[in-house]
Parts: C-alpha cells; sequence; structure tokens
C-alpha cells in the first residue's frame, strides 16, 4: 500500500546554545536527521509516495546559505524519484518577509511549495490509483486571515503553488472543479497546514477551526506548529501533529517516531514507525533514598548512556555530604550533555532532633516515626523503610510551606 509521510518542525539551524560545545554538533546532527528521513522515504520497502512538510523547516526565514544549499540537495531527491513533496512555510521561516528563503529559492525549490497566501487546492496526485488533493496556505502578514474557518476558496478565485519539479503553476479555478467533493468519493482530501487547532496562536501564526476540516468533506490534516504529537478528530477528518524530531531542550525533547498515513478507503490508518534520534530526559531523583552521594553516584552510573541529552532534577532531603558540582565532574562522561538541577531540601539531624520535640504537627510526625525507627532496629530493611518515610514526610512539610 502506497502511504504518506507527515512531517513538521525540523527547525533546522536552531543553535542548541544550551548544550555548549556541543551545540554545533547537535544543529548537524539535525540536517543529517532530514537526510536519514528522506534515505527512509526512498526505500521502496517503506511505500512512501509522497511527504509532506507541514512548516518550520527551518528556525529562522533567512537561514545560512550552505544550510539552504544542504536542505535543497536532500529534498531534491525526493520528486527525482517520482515521488510528491509538498512544503508548506511554517511561523518560523515565513514566506512574509521580503528575504524570506522560499521567496529567494521559490523557483528552484524541490516538488511543490505552497505560496498562496490563502487556503486553496494547491495539487493533486494518485495514491493507490486514487485522486488526492492537498489544500495548503502560506500564512502572509496582511493577506492571509489569522482564523481558518473555510479551506474552499470562493467559485473563480484562483490561486497558486509554485511547482518547482516542473517549472508550472499549479492553479486552482472553477474551471477545473478543485472547489468541489469528488462525486464518485474517489477523492483524498488532505489539509496541509501550520497553525493552531481550535485556539488563538499566541504568535505568527492563525487558528484552524475543527469545523473547517469537518464542513470540507477532508479525511486527514496534515499540521504543523505543536511540537507533541497528538490526534484530534473533527468529523470524518483526523488531525495530526507529529511532533518535533530533534527537541529543543528539555522542555521540548521531540519524538523518535514518524508519522505515515495510509487509507482505507477514506479513513486515514496513521502508523508511528520508530525512528533514531538522540534522546532527551529528564530524570527527577529522590534523595531521600540515599544516605550517601557516593550511593547515588554509584546508582547512576548503572545507568550510563553516552548519547543522552539529560537533566537531573534533585529533589527530597539533601544528603549530608551532597555537592553538585562533585557530582558533575563524576558524571559529565556518561552522557553526551548533563545538567544538574539541585531542588532538594536540607534537613540536618540536628533540625530533625529538634523538630521531634514541638509540640506540633511536624513534631508529632518526626516522634512517631522515630519511634518506628527504634522499633524496627533489628530489621534493617523496615529501619531503612522508615528512615526513607521521615525523610519524604519531612520534605513533603517544607514543600507544603514554600508553597504558602
Amino acid at each position: 500500500m502506497q502511504k504518506i509521510l507527515h512531517i513538521a518542525d525540523l527547525h533546522l539551524g536552531f543553535e542548541h546554545r544550551y548544550l555548549g560545545p556541543h551545540s554545533a554538533q547537535r544543529a548537524e546532527e539535525a540536517v543529517r536527521t532530514l537526510e536519514r528521513l528522506v534515505d527512509w522515504a526512498l526505500d521502496d520497502a517503506n511505500e512512501i509516495e509522497a511527504v509532506l512538510i507541514a512548516g518550520d523547516l527551518f528556525e529562522t526565514h533567512d537561514p545560512k546559505a550552505r544550510l539552504i544549499g544542504q536542505v535543497v540537495t536532500t529534498l531534491k531527491k525526493i520528486p527525482a524519484s517520482d515521488r510528491v513533496l509538498v512544503t508548506v512555510p511554517g511561523n518560523h521561516d515565513e514566506y512574509s518577509y521580503p528575504q524570506s528563503v522560499y521567496r529567494s529559492h521559490e523557483r528552484n525549490w524541490p516538488g511543490v511549495l505552497v505560496t498562496n497566501p490563502r487556503p486553496a487546492k494547491v495539487t493533486s496526485f494518485k495514491l493507490n490509483n486514487r485522486n488526492v488533493s492537498i489544500y495548503s496556505m502560506a500564512y502572509t502578514a496582511g493577506l492571509s486571515p489569522r482564523r481558518v474557518t473555510t479551506l474552499m476558496p470562493p467559485d473563480g478565485e484562483t490561486n497558486s503553488a509554485i511547482n518547482s519539479g516542473s517549472a508550472e503553476v499549479v492553479k486552482t479555478d472553477k474551471t477545473t472543479d478543485a472547489n468541489k467533493p469528488d462525486a464518485a468519493g474517489d477523492e483524498i482530501k488532505i489539509a496541509l497546514l501550520h497553525g493552531t487547532l481550535d485556539a488563538d496562536p499566541s504568535d505568527r501564526s492563525y487558528r484552524i477551526d475543527s469545523g473547517a476540516l469537518r464542513d470540507g468533506g477532508f479525511h486527514y490534516a496534515a499540521l504543523g506548529h505543536q511540537h507533541r504529537p497528538s490526534e484530534t478528530r473533527a468529523g470524518d477528518c483526523l488531525a495530526v501533529y507529529p511532533g518535533i524530531l530533534c527537541g529543543k531542550g528539555f522542555n521540548d525533547p521531540g519524538v523518535d517516531r514518524l508519522t505515515v498515513v495510509g487509507f482505507s478507503g477514506n479513513r486515514p490508518v496513521v502508523d508511528q514507525v520508530p525512528f533514531l534520534v538522540r534522546p532527551i530526559e529528564t530524570r527527577e531523583i529522590d534523595l531521600g533514598q540515599y544516605q550517601t552521594q557516593e550511593e547515588l553516584i554509584t546508582d547512576l552510573l548503572k545507568s550510563e548512556q553516552k548519547n543522552l541529552i539529560l537533566r537531573l532534577e534533585l529533589t527530597g532531603p539533601k544528603p549530608a555530604d551532597l555537592d553538585p558540582a562533585h557530582l558533575m565532574g563524576r558524571l559529565q562522561d556518561c552522557y553526551f550533555h548533563l545538567e544538574i538541577d539541585d531542588r532538594s531540601i536540607e534537613i540536618s539531624p540536628e533540625e530533625i532532633s529538634r523538630l521531634a520535640h514541638q509540640p506540633t504537627i511536624k513534631g508529632i510526625f518526626t516522634q512517631l516515626m522515630h519511634q518506628r525507627m527504634k522499633e524496627s532496629e533489628q530489621d534493617p530493611k523496615q529501619a531503612e523503610i522508615n528512615r526513607i518515610a521521615l525523610m519524604k514526610g519531612l520534605t513533603a512539610f517544607e514543600t507544603i510551606r514554600g508553597q504558602r
């Protein structure tokens, strides 16, 4: 079965400054990721007939010339293999700017480049002997709607997209019946858009009303802009954000799979295909289970992962000998990049002893746990459980107090 690869938000050219000396390597990895996914799409075993890029291919509208050259060279492989490629600009690489990459390289951009400022049918192709029509728009400040309530252009209105591969303009107007659904029901309608679904954007983007997808008779919406993957139903239309592949940081870690869609009749069937990328992870470490820093280091060394970008969030009661700088020195070579966020709370034995004499809820809790620890002195396992419970409880009291 022939399928479509739906990607978005690669943000090529993002500088990854948080990685320090590894930032340039990480930026180049993103370019290699594009090259690898194109190679994957060109492998006949994966049955990809078309590649849809739903915006923010680049981090900026005016990326460096070398990067543009790398990207164009890579993407040209897709139409050269008789596969379909459709690219729509996003809000980071917006078409509005006079110096936009999509204006300066409009005529030699591989495949179909969407440039029309209002929704229109931009191209069509065959998929498993069925007609597929792509509707899209390139947001252009002052010309494009900030809220897309319909994807069907008025009768007689002409919009265009540049098809660089054949140097022809693909037009939609009344004579081609582009605004009407296929009478026999053989047409698969896909919306290719970069915006927020049923929510007002906070930046230079636009809102997509789900009613535009439902009422327009669309079957699939290939969306970009939201970096976390999601699927939403709008009538018979499945609206999908594939997510960002090469994450931009700990709060935007990315995904490790490709979004591939096929069709059973008019019903889209989405497959999430595993795809190797450098992982970004945040781990919360509860220090209440460790009595010394060395115990913590020993435990962390067991999970060494050289290709991982890792942030450790240290929470709970701090061991008396904990030194985050020392911890960083011991562990930094175990990962591609390591950050330590120390959120632990320092509770000394003297403080615990003082609390045990307080006529407060915290004091009563401390007294109770001291009694349980004393009763379990002959059972080391139970004694350790009680110690951890004491430290967790005191940490909870401190956390609640800090939130007031």
